[in-house]
């Protein structure tokens, strides 16, 4: 018994250790993307408005159809003739999207405008391919490894720590394109060769659990249909698409937002660091009376407020160290408190992969993370296109200091920053009000659930043992 029990701990410990390597990669990638593809097309090459947002939108739809086909095949993989249905993929797929990312900064033109666009929408689809192939299969690991919520949040809060970490090296990187682009470049093959290596080592040291093996997919779009028809789920989409495209005026524009702060890349990077780590202790705190839907709301009123209140002061006073030190405590508050709010939105989300084990018996996670996707990331493009809009109305002069601006530019710089993150909270926190699995309803899905894991624990070791 004993050393049933050593074996499991060391499973456990190999399962967490490959799951952090998993996030400490996939990290680095979207973080160097996410801080750097706007700059690198729209500013460093010049990529002009209609061809940038015209891509943009064709994105979308790509985005969020080629999400839920490689979440469901994921769920559909058979694991006997495989060996997994999500590490295959994590470690091969990872392969891939590496090459992608370093394909991303070497442009087909300098000059030509439609080779450039047509560069930039091949260089976002495809990176975002290999992101939704190998994210959402790491993703829906967390269930497999952690079956008990509070588990899950701790592994989340962790994961926190390590992204935070992994951001120091995606600053640095993020930092060479100003010794010249091929600098950029050659670090960018370096990044690829040492994620694939830990992509691969996700695949060696996890291991999906064994009594799942059995269960059968549901057919394609039955099992789309089903993940629809989830209430839980759903609500939890409408909440989640204003946070993805909070999440996409966020780090992907902070070098225009340097221009109405006192702050470079790596003073943003360290505020980030330092709220981040703070705020989602403070969160998993906090979730323990309060649970995640009361954690969220509560302190998503809070940063609403102190969003438009810091917007309204930042065009109120705008000269001098005053007139940029607003923002930036605007953003200190508002990024604090969705610090506290942010580390649970994975966590939701298996909520409801859990509810639909018990109406289906079958464990869907990556058909949840793809038709998530669907809804949502077309987020991923509304941020940007937004951004731009707003960019070209107020006068925007691409690549200049805050000194060079019109005073208009600045006011949509502040809009982007403040104003437009406060109004989609609004929207999303009003969804997560309607969410229904919390209280009484929650314990009473976690009590069932557990007996249905035993029972199918029992049934497989049951059949392995004939």
């Amino acid at each position: 018994m004993l050393d049933i029990d050593l074996d499991q701990e060391k499973r456990r410990k190999r399962n967490h250790l490959g799951y952090f390597l998993g996030n400490f990669s996939w990290t680095i990638l979207g973080g160097i993307f996410l801080l750097s593809y706007v700059d690198f097309f729209y500013d460093d090459l010049g990529l002009n408005d209609t061809y940038f947002n015209l891509a943009l939108i064709i994105y979308a739809i790509i985005n969020s159809i080629n999400d839920p086909l490689l979440s469901i095949m994921s769920d559909r993989t058979n694991r006997k003739r495989w060996g997994s249905r999500r590490l295959i993929y994590i470690r091969w797929g990872g392969l891939a999207w590496c090459i992608f990312f370093i394909m991303t900064w070497f442009p087909w033109s300098y000059d030509d405008q439609l080779i450039m666009f047509f560069h930039f929408l091949f260089s976002i689809s495809m990176f975002d391919m290999g992101l939704s192939l190998v994210i959402s299969c790491w993703m829906a690991l967390l269930p497999e490894i952690a079956q008990d919520v509070n588990q899950r949040v701790k592994l989340s809060y962790v994961v926190g720590i390590i992204s935070m970490a992994a951001g120091i090296f995606v600053v640095i990187f993020v930092n060479t394109k100003e010794l010249g682009i091929p600098v950029f470049q050659i670090m960018s093959i370096f990044v690829g060769i040492i994620c694939f290596v830990l992509f691969y080592f996700v695949g060696t040291l996890v291991k999906e659990r064994e009594e799942y093996m059995d269960d059968k997919p549901l057919p394609f779009f039955k099992g789309i249909v089903e993940t629809v028809k989830s209430k839980s789920f759903m609500i939890f989409i409408g909440y989640n698409f204003f946070c993805v495209v909070n999440v996409s005026l966020g780090i992907a524009y902070v070098f225009i937002y340097q221009l109405i702060t006192p702050l470079d890349l790596m003073g943003f990077y360290l505020i980030m660091v330092f709220n981040a780590t703070i705020a989602n202790y403070l969160g998993m705190r906090f979730q323990r009376k309060m649970g995640m839907r009361g954690v969220i709301l509560k302190f998503g009123i809070f940063k609403v407020i102190l969003g438009i209140l810091f917007y309204i002061l930042s065009l109120m006073i705008t000269q001098g160290q005053l007139g940029l030190l607003i923002p930036l405590i605007g953003y200190l508050f508002v990024s604090f408190l969705g610090g506290i709010m942010g580390g649970f939105n994975h966590t939701l989300m298996t909520l409801s992969m859990d509810e639909d084990e018990l109406k289906t018996g079958i464990r869907r996670e990556n058909t949840f993370l793809g038709v998530n996707a669907l809804f949502t990331k077309p987020g991923d493009s509304i941020g940007p296109v937004i951004a731009t809009v707003i960019l070209g109305i107020t006068n925007y002069v691409r690549d200049s200091p805050a000194i060079l601006q019109p005073d208009t530019a600045l006011i949509g710089i502040k809009t982007i920053f403040l104003l437009i993150p406060a109004l989609f909270t609004i929207i999303s926190l009003i969804f997560l009000y309607f969410y229904p699995i919390h209280g009484e309803y929650k314990t009473k899905i976690y009590d069932e659930i557990e007996k249905l894991h035993q029972k199918k624990i029992d049934q497989f070791t049951e059949k392995r043992n004939l």
